[in-house]
């Protein structure tokens, strides 16, 4: 099969399979948009909001992302960026890269997430951003009593510090981990570690211990630590006052993670890690009987929901640009303020050219729509469509119309077309045309 791009974007044909071992030819298709405020400003208009103009990035294209991107090492940072290379994905992510912005330094900074669709609201998320903030352990009489009877209430939490940017990162959201090392690690017959637990949601962020911690740093020989990492970015509705902890302990697998509360949600916008909870179970089983039936194939549970990174409340049916897609945010530009932006009704198609001479359109889908606010202000929608090698495809053309009242296929004359004028019959005038 050849492929061609025929857009002045960045786009790729790559094999996908689904799990019922069908393979496909998956096309996916970037396209940026460069955000600018709209002049003048309306009447009534808030006068911290601003309408902004979605201009297309043609001379220096985004591009696709073709490997997961970390803030750091990918171990140890979440998420900043996933692999647009993927086979399908069932609804829209919507995510925001970059930071949390006031117009001064503030302990509290408001943030909105909206996404409407003529009079829907698809999206409407804000959250609880503070500046940074620790536990603190107390000494005292009272302290050692309270440490004594519940070691979490030992540590009260420090008023936020005023900041006028947050980076929105999951390091900064609910979660944590429980890592106590074995004071004889590395021995013959010690273990590593007295203790290591993770939050299955989120275990790169703070605020949260596993029951036992501070028993398992008494059986390490060590001292409770003088302060502790407190979360900065919380669920609108939720608050955080005094350290989280929760029983859990042993391995579980994926499904048991999944199934696993916690007191406090994780919150932001960002995509989540691949192997954390609740996401990790869509990936499916692969167990014995998985590498004895059915390796390197998909395991038949596999849940494609798997592709979509975006929390929940993140994610979209496919939308239609057409029908007036409108980004409101407050919070998300540099500068602080409102922002509000209706994307332009362009759309993404593939042109199949088959085996046996047909000429169809297959229209793309949008499966990602992502805010950049770090380098000035940015979309990059991603569109994807999928088809099935065994259609018998010869071409497959990427294509981007600009035009929503364009047909999908446009008509052109064909060089073996002669008019009425020139004497012919007229029931043979107009027997030509082709597709173009």
């Amino acid at each position: 099969m050849e492929f061609r791009n025929l857009t002045p974007f960045d786009a790729r044909a790559f094999p996908g399979v689904d799990t019922q071992d069908r393979e496909y030819h998956v096309v996916a298709l970037c396209v940026g948009y460069q955000l600018r405020p709209s002049h003048p400003r309306a009447p009534s208009d808030h006068p911290l909001s601003q309408h902004f103009d979605a201009q297309v990035i043609d001379d220096h294209p985004l591009a696709l992302c073709l490997a997961d991107e970390h803030w750091g090492a990918p171990r140890s940072t979440s998420l900043r960026r996933e692999s647009d290379l993927v086979p399908y994905k069932p609804r829209c992510d919507v995510t925001v890269i970059g930071k949390i912005y006031a117009d001064r330094a503030r302990t509290l900074l408001p943030t909105r997430l909206r996404l409407e669709q003529g009079q829907a609201v698809l999206i409407d998320k804000p959250l609880h951003v503070t500046g940074p903030r620790q536990l603190v352990r107390q000494g005292g009489f009272g302290g050692w009593m309270r440490e004594a009877l519940n070691p979490t209430r030992a540590y009260s939490l420090s008023s936020p510090s005023a900041v006028s940017e947050v980076p929105l990162r999951y390091e900064l959201a609910f979660g944590g981990a429980s890592v106590v090392a074995h004071p004889q690690a590395g021995q013959p017959g010690q273990p590593d570690h007295v203790m290591n637990e993770v939050c299955y949601r989120n275990p790169l962020g703070a605020g949260w211990m596993a029951q036992g911690y501070f028993d398992a740093l008494g059986r390490a020989g060590q001292d409770l630590p003088p302060t502790l990492r407190a979360p900065q970015i919380l669920d609108d509705r939720q608050d955080f006052r005094y350290l989280v902890h929760s029983k859990q302990s042993g391995a579980l697998d994926a499904a048991q993670m999944a199934q696993l509360r916690y007191p406090l949600a994780v919150a932001g916008y960002s995509p989540r890690g691949k192997a954390w909870a609740p996401r990790l179970a869509l990936a499916g089983t692969y167990d014995d009987t998985w590498l004895a039936q059915r390796h390197p194939w998909l395991p038949v549970d596999f849940d494609f929901a798997y592709w979509n990174g975006a929390p929940e409340d993140q994610q979209i049916p496919f939308p239609d640009l057409s029908r007036g897609l409108t980004l409101v945010t407050e919070g998300l530009r540099p500068g602080c303020g409102r922002m509000r932006v209706t994307l332009p009704a362009h759309r993404g198609l593939t042109l199949m050219r088959l085996d046996n001479g047909l000429v169809l359109p297959s229209p793309m889908q949008i499966d990602l729509i992502e805010l950049d606010n770090q380098e000035g202000l940015r979309l990059r929608l991603v569109w994807r469509t999928a088809v099935l090698q065994s259609v018998g495809v010869r071409v497959l053309e990427a294509r981007f119309e600009t035009d929503p009242r364009k047909p999908l296929i446009s008509l052109q004359p064909s060089p073996q077309y002669t008019s009425p004028q020139a004497g012919l019959p007229r029931g043979r005038a107009g027997a030509g045309g082709r597709h173009g």
